[in-house]
């Protein structure tokens, strides 16, 4: 987004923690990042201030993510102090129990606290509250509350980056040393609770039963990687199942064309989205996905969509997609079709909309 409005001729500073250490302040011919100081973490989050940024600079709107716990109201403060409009783009509800282990039991305490006190607040400040897709507002009931300010703005695709080589994708298959015949199911994304990864390997498990010469590539980090490439041995799977790790941008869209199918096997409404099921979508590649949060409203046509927390009805569906030549190219044109709802530059000049009216408005 940042790059779209930078490209349309707005000057726009992104203001961010400075996690992981060691990342400065960032140029470049379109935008500025700058990372901020950050002192401690709480709950996982960076407790950084942005405040004294937003009040020194020149500035005509603040844009910020929920949840990003003080961070965000931090800069709302400085959009106050300043008299200028505040965007809040709201990702998703909090949810205590999707937290890591060792944080639980404190998000139980800090959930309502921060949905009552900071996100509350927040949102009454905000002149508009944009999300990403349509069903979420219909979710959320603290959403709700504030449903008069909700604008839908769905996330976008750089169809630049991602779209559909076959050839490459092959290529890109042997050089990361698979056989022409076998299968690939790719997932990207976060080693986070939410995600439903130990589900995935489970799936993956009865998979393996039914059809052969198949791998299974995950690509991402998280607080779970250890537990997984446990639980990969544990399953006995582990000589099947490919842990990539993060991976250059230059060659992520090659991850998804090489792929037979993508899977999305998150467990609850924390996935608002599924930007990487959109990506994937675009490079033409069918996906299996849980329904749950936004999927829906993303996958359309383009994928099969399961129970969460499913292994079984998930494994069905892939081994379908998996075995079915025709049936894998008919989702193959319905996923690059239906990302093509989500233009990046069609999001880009929507969200630019928003601004002007909210400027031509104060």
């Amino acid at each position: 987004m940042s790059k779209g409005l930078a490209c349309l001729g707005h000057d726009v500073q992104v203001l961010t923690s400075n996690f992981p250490e060691g990342k400065k302040e960032i140029e470049n011919e379109l935008f500025r990042v700058k990372r901020l100081p950050t002192p401690m973490y709480c709950l996982g989050f960076p407790m950084v201030s942005s405040l004294k940024e937003v009040l020194k600079n020149d500035v005509d709107l603040v844009h910020v993510h929920v949840n990003s716990p003080i961070l965000a109201e931090t800069a709302a403060l400085g959009s106050v102090f300043r008299r200028i409009p505040l965007v809040v783009t709201y990702h998703s509800d909090t949810y205590a129990k999707e937290a890591r282990s060792s944080f639980r039991k404190l998000w139980f305490i800090a959930e309502p606290l921060y949905d009552n006190l900071l996100k509350r607040q927040l949102c009454r400040i905000a002149k508009k509250i944009t999300i990403s897709t349509p069903i979420y507002l219909e979710k959320s009931s603290f959403l709700r509350k504030f449903k008069d300010k909700v604008v839908v703005i769905p996330h976008g695709v750089d169809h630049s980056r991602f779209y559909v080589d076959a050839g490459m994708g092959e290529k890109f298959k042997i050089e990361c040393g698979f056989s022409r015949e076998t299968k690939i199911i790719t997932y990207v994304g976060r080693l986070a609770p939410y995600k439903g990864l130990p589900t995935l390997l489970k799936t993956f498990s009865y998979v393996l039963k039914k059809t052969k010469k198949v791998m299974l590539v995950v690509v991402g980090k998280g607080i779970m990687e250890k537990e997984l490439k446990a639980l990969a041995f544990d399953l006995n799977i582990q000589d099947v199942v490919v842990f990539a790790g993060e991976v250059d941008d230059e060659v992520l869209p090659n991850f998804y064309r090489m792929s037979d199918v993508f899977v999305l096997p998150s467990r609850s409404d924390a996935e608002s989205f599924g930007l990487s099921l959109l990506e994937a979508m675009a490079c033409g590649i069918p996906v299996v996905a849980s329904n749950v949060g936004g999927v829906p409203y993303v996958v359309g046509d383009g994928g099969v969509l399961v129970r969460p927390n499913s292994p079984l009805e998930m494994a069905e569906e892939l081994e379908k997609v998996l075995s079915d030549q025709a049936l894998r190219q008919e989702l193959s044109g319905n996923a690059l079709k239906e990302s093509f709802r989500f233009r990046w530059d069609v999001m880009v000049k929507e969200m630019e909309k928003l601004y002007v009216e909210l400027l031509n408005h104060r």
